[in-house]
């Protein structure tokens, strides 16, 4: 099997486990299958899917007052968020996906914004070198 195999194979797992749990389970497990399933998703680069899993998972976490766990989701979620903005490439992916719901919407919405910001902090910077340079 190969390794991105690996990767399809636990999501269907963590999914099929997430219906169960969801019926039968605690907010922990809930939570905790939630957060493998994003990890999952990044590990074949699907961001969207993981931002929304960790998204998920850290609400549950807060709710749980789980200190150490929503730290862990936040710092993946901030992962999620340099990825996109630091590689053009992946932002480019990410807006190739298909926009079914208004959150996923408001996600490409933001992720453009960050990387015209982004983009503009740098010639602003360009710009400002080469005032200097001139005078």
């Amino acid at each position: 099997m190969a390794c991105c195999d690996k990767y399809y194979a636990a999501i269907d797992f963590y999914k099929a486990s997430l219906g169960i749990s969801l019926e039968i389970g605690t907010q922990w497990e809930n939570a905790t299958l939630l957060f493998n399933l994003g990890y999952a998703y990044i590990r074949i680069d699907r961001a969207w899917e993981a931002l929304e899993a960790y998204q998920n998972a850290l609400q549950l976490y807060q709710e749980l007052e789980l200190d150490k766990k929503v730290e862990k989701c936040e710092a993946a979620i901030r992962d999620i968020n340099t990825m996109v903005v630091a590689e053009p490439r992946s932002a480019l992916s990410i807006a190739n996906i298909d926009m079914e719901t208004p959150k996923q919407r408001k996600f490409l919405q933001t992720t453009k914004k960050r990387i015209l910001v982004s983009l503009l902090v740098i010639l602003s910077l360009v710009v400002a070198v080469t005032a200097t340079e001139i005078w």
